[in-house]
């Protein structure tokens, strides 16, 4: 299991400059870089990069450009948090519970745990969540750290939960109070969000297909027969019901038959595959 990023990326690295250095003098910055770039397959890159700063007297103003993007990038990098945690490893099972203020009502849609350490867990198993009032829980494999009874002395990484990302380090011990309890009521609430979104979208395509030239006559023939047993109620409304009915039957005919698989997943070099969120969680490499 690799970590990787989609689209263009920006990693602040800090520089420190020289004390023997004056105003006039050129700073001479270059820098190897090595990468992989994933799509169907996996291409290694390598470039070297030089860029000449002159030295100033003052701080100059942030390049227009680059500026707001690097300090975009540097706003939304990990920092400490304050967060308390905690974990225990059983078994095969670590789990890490983490509370504090930012973690307060967290709807904790997608929250995933990034170590430090690579042997701290099995990168490649889930990471399960379960809410509390103030923070959560994840249930994760534990790694090799724990092999044959050993066991780490922190479990220090990046928490991202929801777009947001904290530095998190772990000390052995119970789970905070607050920290589970609720369960993964996000999981619920996405599916109950998406068949709300689905039956909203049935109802507009019934909708415009009922207004469909080879569609609405027929609608009309069906109104003209119903209202032709006005007198007969009954009779009226057994053939509404078996009209519904058939429909209905239809449909979910149909819907069973085609039994839709969802989106593949993405696909890697040497048969791996992908998480189909970013940042790309990847096993196989």
């Amino acid at each position: 299991m690799n970590y990787g990023y989609e689209g263009k990326v920006i990693l602040p690295v800090p520089l420190e400059v020289p004390a023997t250095a004056k105003p006039g003098d050129q700073a001479k910055l270059s820098a190897a870089v090595d990468y992989l770039v994933c799509a169907e397959v996996c291409v290694p890159g390598t470039a070297t990069v030089a860029l000449s700063v002159p030295g100033r007297r003052r701080v100059p103003a942030p390049d227009p450009i680059g500026g707001p993007q690097i300090a975009a990038a540097l706003a939304s990098a990990p920092k400490p948090s304050g967060l308390t945690a905690r974990f225990q490893a059983t078994g095969s099972k670590l789990t890490l519970a983490i509370v504090g203020a930012p973690l307060t009502g967290a709807v904790a849609r997608d929250a995933y745990f990034y170590p430090y350490s690579e042997t701290l867990i099995d990168h490649g198993k889930p990471e399960t969540v379960d809410r509390g009032p103030r923070g959560l829980t994840l249930a994760m494999t534990a790694g090799s750290a724990f092999a044959k009874g050993s066991a780490a002395a922190t479990a220090a990484g990046v928490l991202a939960v929801d777009g947001k990302a904290y530095e998190v380090t772990a000390t052995p011990g119970p789970a905070p109070e607050g920290a589970g309890g609720l369960g993964p009521p996000a999981a619920a609430a996405g599916a109950a969000a998406s068949l709300a979104l689905a039956l909203g979208g049935a109802f507009l395509g019934g909708l415009i297909l009922n207004l469909m030239p080879c569609v609405f006559p027929i609608l009309s023939m069906k109104a003209a027969a119903l209202a032709g047993h006005a007198g007969e109620a009954a009779r009226a409304r057994a053939q509404a019901l078996a009209f519904l009915g058939g429909v209905l039957a239809s449909f979910l005919g149909l819907a069973v038959a085609w039994r839709p698989r969802g989106p593949p997943a993405r696909r890697w070099a040497g048969g791996s595959s992908c998480s189909r969120r970013p940042p790309w969680r990847c096993s196989g490499w």
